[in-house]
């Protein structure tokens, strides 16, 4: 198959006036993934690309007329034959280069410090100065541009500069000039400013393909960039050539002066309508390109256009410059939006008349949405003090914009408006900072709506939230929603790519219809952005609740670089050619939705965002741009498509959760704290005394999501990790977990204090779960120094042993749901046999027996009571809990494993515990202790992992490996509020590489299973390991995860190259537990295994006289899990939320409730803690739903309302429980009151 190029020139035309010549030579991929299947005609293919007020047109004619397929031909590959062979002759008959700076041949290694960028502010401290009588490619040259927003190179302009002289061999009519670029920066490409001797061209480069191309051309994306010059405008000496570039990098091929000899005459034009609707008289005018085939026009002429509707006549190139189309206005009716309309042009010049007929297409009266906004980076760009003086000082700017719109009479459409994206800064702003009247202003404008609050309150690594801090990531914003009187029915969610499925619930449970999503562009992707620009209805778990997703295909990032005071109106090629792409993949609405974030991360409002806008569309009827605000044009999308928008049930696998690997005791920390502080939640509302601290749980769970929020350190935390900077940060971002630790375990121990007693012997063991558990306890040293029996309430003893940590164990057996149970310690001799024990390298409870490999440590056959086969499989090379080290990012080479010596020690020989202790040297580690235990009676092992891990800067990868025979089984994951399957489970873009987990992962087959748990350590690998990095669509990425039964628990790693951790050292410990069961998947057995392990019994030294407390409520069903107990806010009832842990089944759940005294009631509730409408304690929630229930106390105790109560209008509870008593005297008092 044979083709050649045509490559026209165009300016926009309005009546007489016409622009520069320019070209765009866009060779990067094939003819079919540029333009789609059948986008043929006449034997031609036509793609767009506009820039700012100008268009070019690549067109790909086909000798045999057929459509040019992907796999034959590839126009990056004969871009360079094409312009050496073909494009000299394009013009006329003879094309003569010059000069030229490197060779047009998509490859930059003949250029100056190629392949070495950070080299560039060394070596050319004062940008490129190019002789061209005397300088070199090679030294003088760069083959990197860098730009304004790129701060290793001081996020500054560099202009690059070409000076040269004529001599008799410059004796052309026309010269052509052409920038050949390799590529460009992936996120945001730099437009390019180009003049010669003062005239100037405007050009947008196109989208890169990552970083890689940084030091390797090959995957580089060619493209040219083309001037042409007329004779007038070279001088004899001191030309000058001035290349200027706003965004980011790009990469030289070559730039190349050519002599054009002639100009053939016109003999044949092409029609093109543009994408750009004007305002004209009373209606709207659409722009037609006419683009001359092989040739250029020089002499002014005549356009004359006939539509159904009329005759127009224009005259164009009055000045008879060199061009190769022309763009003329022409008037459209409004059908044309969506019907096409025909028209003849006829082209009258000196040298004859050429006329042609087309069916102009349809275009889109397109909507462009802006959402302007900051990026709330909570410490990268600057220490986190600065962010929250730069985020703070951000919205004294952004009211003051507000302001002056309002005060210049703007339309609603142009008035600023400002998106905060969370309430970090907007709660200090209110609490510390601002006066009385800077609050009142921005209630006003939060009222008005310019001023845009969204519903979280940082932008979350989702993957890592427990389920309750998910439900608190939005408190913050829901608490000022009443305040201000106002409906946050948005949320926005930024930079972070993947999204954990049980958001929606919460978010759903909290009134948030709309989530808005804009993902970093480049970094760590995968294949999240296979749903940008694809709004889709994302369903709950349950099924019960939906949100409108939508995630900005350009990102957060795509205005990056620029300043305050940029204008929008420079930006036309960049939004157009966006707008074009959209149209040729098919983009059905018409519709968009675009961030707009100046500077960088922590970006600054833009006040010039207004006034250009309204100049855009004063120009341009559509595209017709909207300041806009999240809830607002969801709101409008949904009302218009509701019926097309697609919907998906699945799990949005996160892609950038690895990182909290790189601080694995600090994420370990903040974990546990997570679940103990919903123990500690419960402890003070089911047995507790004295009022609940609300603003002190807030606090520390304030601290938890600060530590899960997404800025984890300095933008150099790797490659300075030893900076003030990267220090400072990391200091800062641990803070917040060792907050969180420290605040949880103040309120457990306020929870306890009131029958708290030291130097007893009798210890009162809670159950914060609601079903009964029979577990081992632990009691210290300390507290059970009166001996080694235990007895039960009844006298009875219990079976009991003192363990070589000197803790005391026993068995509490059935405590209650929401209750507890009393034992005492006593003198004597532990009490109880059992079949705990250890022989050899095997250690076995009668139930469990594991075997140890002696040369390695790990376990090579784990088997159970009941179940045939052994559990581990030893045909893949690896065992359970078999440590593995990887040094590089390469998952495929450089596995370290432990090749012995393994000392095993026997810590407790049984009968009720049995211990072992696997001691040896590891990789990357100064040693490693594996301790095992087995518990007589229970159906589970325990793994206790200790490292003290070794400095390490080379990309490393600490994991346990867990190899499990399970045949044909299949694998759950538990997250937040679900449960997911591995591959089916999954929505389109998802990581596949790595999954966050919440408390377990179960692989069953239809006989057996086993359920395993992480305390520690959230993210699972499944083999082959295959680590992330690149760019998005990188191939680094899974697309399909085959079934499996072998993973990793993935504790530590550092494989990023900015954000996360350089290192990390010292002692740390990471706790796994297993339980094979008989018999299939059990999803309620499993639930219990987990949260009974993240959740365990607790403990409490107690005067002897202390009695064990009947639980306030009991919550039965089957699967049914109390998630958090704690009292309402205004102090008058039991907040409640449940959650039906089984997917497959609806269960029938009570709620007895014996504290609530008579009259009292059972509320549908919600986070808001209101009242939606009263229930019996008998309902049926369906597979994996969330409910939350306000029990409503009433007691004449109760009834007597505080301020507070008065102020929060609980009327309508109290109305109710008074008339259930008919106290209708005290009604009346309480009314005067």
């Amino acid at each position: 198959m044979v083709g050649f190029l045509i490559i026209g020139f165009a300016g926009l035309v309005h009546a007489d006036e016409f622009n520069v010549v320019q070209v765009k030579w866009d060779a990067s991929a094939t003819a079919s993934s540029i333009y789609g299947p059948g986008y043929a005609a006449e034997n031609a293919i036509k793609g767009k690309w506009l820039a700012r007020d100008v268009g070019v047109q690549i067109v790909f004619c086909l000798v045999n007329g057929d459509f040019m397929k992907m796999a034959e031909v590839n126009l990056k590959k004969i871009a360079v034959l094409v312009y050496v062979l073909y494009f000299q002759s394009l013009v006329s008959g003879q094309a003569v280069t010059l000069w030229q700076i490197g060779t047009p041949d998509n490859d930059y290694s003949e250029l100056a410090i190629a392949r070495n960028y950070s080299a560039y502010s060394s070596t050319f401290p004062y940008d490129a100065d190019y002789m061209i009588s005397t300088d070199s490619p090679g030294t003088d040259w760069p083959y990197i541009q860098p730009s304004t927003s790129d701060s290793w190179a001081e996020s500054k302009q560099h202009p690059f500069l070409i000076r040269f002289d004529t001599d008799a061999s410059y004796s052309y009519p026309v010269y052509q000039l052409d920038i050949c670029l390799v590529a460009s920066h992936c996120a945001n490409p730099p437009s390019i400013d180009l003049s010669v001797n003062g005239q100037s061209w405007q050009f947008q480069t196109t989208v890169g393909p990552g970083d890689q191309v940084l030091t390797d051309p090959s995957v580089g994306d060619f493209q040219t960039y083309t001037a042409y010059i007329q004779a007038d405008d070279l001088q004899a000496s001191g030309n000058l050539i001035k290349i200027t570039t706003t965004g980011s990098w790009m990469l030289y091929d070559a730039v190349v002066l050519q002599g054009l000899d002639s100009v053939p005459a016109l003999k044949d034009f092409e029609i093109d309508p543009q994408p750009f609707w004007y305002h004209y008289s009373d209606g709207v005018s659409r722009s037609l390109r006419i683009d001359f085939v092989d040739a250029i026009l020089a002499e002014p002429a005549q356009v004359e256009i006939v539509t159904p509707e009329a005759t127009f006549t224009r005259n164009v190139n009055a000045e008879a410059n060199v061009i190769g189309s022309v763009d003329v206005l022409v008037p459209m009716p409004d059908s044309n939006s969506e019907n096409p309309v025909p028209v003849t042009i006829r082209l009258h010049t000196s040298r004859g008349d050429v006329e042609k007929t087309a069916s102009i297409a349809p275009e889109r009266q397109w909507k462009v949405h802006l959402v302007h906004q900051t990026h709330l980076d909570i410490g990268y760009t600057h220490t986190q003090p600065e962010v929250m003086n730069v985020q703070v000082d951000h919205l004294y700017k952004a009211l003051d914009y507000i302001d002056d719109s309002e005060s210049e009479g703007r339309p609603k459409d142009e008035l600023f408006k400002w998106h905060p994206e969370g309430m970090w800064a907007v709660e200090e702003f209110l609490k510390n900072r601002a006066s009385e009247t800077d609050k009142q202003r921005f209630f006003e404008a939060v009222k008005d709506g310019t001023m845009h609050m969204d519903a979280m309150y940082a932008q979350a690594m989702t993957g890592i939230y427990s389920e309750e801090e998910l439900f608190e990531l939005m408190a913050a914003a829901k608490r000022f929603e009443k305040e201000a009187g106002i409906e946050i029915t948005s949320a926005m969610q930024t930079d972070v790519p993947g999204y954990t499925w049980g958001l929606t619930s919460a978010l759903a449970h909290w009134g948030v219809k709309y989530m808005s999503v804009g993902p970093n562009s480049g970094h760590r992707l995968g294949h999240t952005f296979t749903w940008g620009d694809r709004p889709f209805y994302w369903v709950s778990p349950s099924g019960k609740h939906r949100i409108l997703f939508w995630m900005a295909g350009k990102g957060y990032g795509w205005f990056h670089g620029n300043p305050t005071g940029h204008c929008i109106t420079s930006e036309e090629g960049k939004i157009l050619a966006y707008l074009s792409d959209l149209e040729m993949q098919g983009y059905p609405y018409d519709m968009v939705n675009i961030r707009y974030a100046i500077g960088a991360d922590n970006g600054p409002p833009n006040p010039a965002l207004t006034e250009c806008v309204a100049q855009w569309n004063t120009k341009y009827a559509f595209p017709k741009l909207i300041l806009s605000k999240n809830s607002e044009m969801m709101a409008e999308f949904e009302a218009r498509y509701a019926d097309q928008i697609p919907v998906r049930q699945k799990d949005f696998t996160p892609y950038w959760e690895d990182g909290c690997a790189s601080t694995a005791a600090d994420t370990k920390i903040n974990r546990r704290a997570g679940e103990k502080l919903v123990q500690a939640q419960t402890l003070w509302s089911m047995f507790g005394s004295g009022d609940f601290p609300h603003e002190d749980f807030d606090l520390a769970w304030n601290k938890m999501i600060m530590y899960d929020e997404h800025t984890w350190g300095a933008h150099n935390s790797i490659s300075a990790p030893d900076s003030d900077f990267a220090i400072q940060q990391a200091e800062y971002k641990q803070q917040f977990a060792l907050d969180a630790q420290k605040f949880t375990d103040q309120l457990m121990d306020r929870a306890v204090d009131h029958i708290r007693k030291s130097g007893t012997n009798t210890v009162q063991v809670f159950n914060t779960l609601n079903w009964p558990r029979t577990e081992l306890v632990l009691v210290s040293a300390e507290d059970s120094a009166a001996g080694n029996m235990v007895k039960d309430g009844a006298g009875a003893a219990v079976p009991s042993q003192r363990l070589s940590t000197g803790e005391l164990a026993f068995i509490a057996t059935d405590v209650p749901g929401l209750g507890s149970k009393i034992y005492t310690v006593h003198p004597g001799s532990s009490s109880g046999t059992g079949s705990a024990g250890v022989s050899g390298n095997t250690i076995t409870n009668g139930i469990i027996t594991a075997e140890f490999d002696t040369n390695n440590g790990a376990i090579t056959s784990l088997t159970r009571q009941g179940i045939s086969a052994d559990l581990v499989d030893t045909s893949i090379g690896e065992g359970i809990n078999d440590y593995l080290y990887i040094l590089g990012r390469d998952a495929a080479r450089g596995h370290k494993r432990i090749a012995g010596p393994v000392t095993m020690t026997v810590l407790d020989e049984g009968p009720l515990v049995s211990t072992v202790r696997l001691h040896s040297d590891a990789p990357g580690c100064r040693y490693l202790n594996r301790v095992v235990r087995l518990v007589d009676g229970a159906d589970q092992i325990f793994i206790s992992n200790t490292v003290d891990k070794l400095k390490e800067r080379n990309p490393e990868s600490v994991s346990f490996g867990f190899a499990f025979n399970v045949p044909e089984g299949d694998m759950k994951i538990d997250l937040q509020w679900a449960i997911m399957q591995p591959e089916v489970d999954q929505i389109e873009g998802a990581n596949k590489n790595f999954f966050p987990t919440r408390r377990w992962v179960d692989i069953s087959n239809d006989a057996y299973g086993v359920t395993w748990s992480s305390l520690d350590a959230p993210m699972v690998q499944f083999n082959p390991i295959k680590f992330g990095s690149g760019w998005h669509g990188s191939a680094a990425y899974r697309t399909y995860i085959e079934p499996g039964q072998a993973f990793h628990s993935w504790v530590m790693n550092n494989h990023w190259e900015t954000n996360y951790k350089a290192d990390q050292k010292g002692v740390m410990t990471f706790r796994y537990a297993i339980a094979p069961h008989v018999g299939g998947y059990d999803p309620v057995q499993a639930e219990h295994f987990g949260r009974s392990l993240h959740q365990p019994l607790i403990a409490v030294p107690v005067d002897p006289s202390q009695k064990a407390n009947d639980p306030k409520i009991n919550v039965q069903g089957k699967g049914v899990v109390v998630s958090t107990v704690e009292p309402s806010r205004d102090g008058t009832a039991l907040m409640v939320r449940l959650f039906n842990s089984n997917p497959d089944a609806a269960v029938e759940t009570t709620v007895a409730w014996p504290g609530g005294g008579e009259g009292s009631a059972i509320w549908l509730s919600s986070p808001y803690e209101d009242t939606k409408s009263e229930i019996t304690n008998s309902f049926s929630m369906d597979p994996l739903e969330i409910v939350t229930l306000r029990l409503q106390e009433c007691t004449v105790t109760r009834l007597w309302p505080s301020k507070r109560m008065r102020r929060l209008n609980l009327k309508k509870p109290y109305t109710n429980c008074l008339a259930k008593k008919n106290i209708f005297l005290l009604y009346a008092v309480i009314s005067l009151a």
